[in-house]
């Protein structure tokens, strides 16, 4: 595997175009922003041990790989074992190209294998700027039908101490399936990132609509902030810290996980693209040292 290290101004990152398209590591004047995953991945460890990897053509949970789209039923493979569900698309699993990009890094994937029933073509671009880390991601139809699509980012972030505050409102219901689709309702209390968390006392696994696509993360510890902000339509942020787990998820996602399996998966953010066409949703990340004047 073809490890790609750059410096851009103030940042440097390291990533496995091959492995997914993910990131392994971004530090901002040579501090962690993401988990730093370079020696895991390197040592054999799976992308999903990546400080980040893309969501595309969809995001989050495709109950048992089911869906129905135009009038017509499809199954996809199973692609997370044990479970015998479809999860993040494909992109996250596939060997994506090295494009040249004069500020940052920009990469693409060419899916004709039809584990998603439509073929496409996605990009990511990441641009650095001054203490701003720009990524557009993007997907088109290479089909001859309309497909449904959805694109998402799933960056992990070291806990060490970290606040979370989104603008966010309603939770969905996890773990659906088709029989029962996602419904919306309150936050738990202490787990609302309207308010603020800290990360290491937090569990989650939950989606929220995203009220205005910003968020912000604190490290009182170690001098940092992060401000992230993305396009309108990341409609939805999944946020994902597991029991004791020493990294975060903070997931801009373009729809909600299963709105293939609701009535009205457009409501819920499923863009219908015709051939040719082509979604984009763009993320930015700014960094902020605390500790410094």
């Amino acid at each position: 595997m073809q490890l790609f290290e750059r410096t851009f101004g103030d940042w440097d990152i390291a990533a496995a175009p091959s492995l997914g398209g993910a990131l392994l590591a971004c530090r901002f004047r040579g501090r962690n922003v993401l988990r730093d995953a370079v020696g895991a991945i390197m040592g054999g460890a799976a992308v999903t041990e990546a400080a980040a990897y893309p969501m595309v053509p969809f995001c989050g949970r495709i109950s048992m790989g089911r869906f129905a789209f135009a009038g017509a039923n499809y199954q996809l493979a199973p692609n997370f074992s044990p479970e015998p569900h479809a999860i993040h698309g494909t992109g996250w699993q596939s060997g994506w190209a090295v494009r040249a990009c004069a500020d940052g890094l920009s990469m693409e994937l060419v899916d004709e294998t039809l584990r998603w029933p439509w073929p496409f073509m996605a990009g990511q671009t990441f641009r650095f700027l001054g203490n701003r880390l720009s990524l557009e991601l993007s997907v088109t139809n290479l089909a001859e039908h309309t497909m449904p699509a959805g694109l998402g980012w799933h960056p992990f972030f070291p806990v060490d101490g970290a606040a979370l505050e989104a603008a966010t409102g309603e939770v969905w219901a996890r773990h659906v399936d088709a029989g029962n689709p996602p419904m919306a309702g309150a936050p738990d209390a202490g787990r609302d990132p309207a308010k603020r968390l800290d990360m290491e006392a937090v569990e989650l696994d939950h989606t929220f609509t995203w009220c205005a696509p910003t968020a912000r993360i604190e490290y009182p510890v170690r001098g940092m902030a992060f401000d992230l902000a993305a396009s309108p339509n990341a409609r939805f942020l999944t946020v994902f810290r597991p029991q004791n787990g020493r990294s975060f998820c903070v997931e801009p996602l373009s729809h909600l996980p299963e709105a293939l399996n609701t009535l009205q998966p457009a409501a819920l953010g499923t863009a219908a693209l015709a051939p040719g066409k082509s979604l984009t949703l763009t993320i930015d990340l700014s960094v902020t040292l605390t500790d410094r004047p």
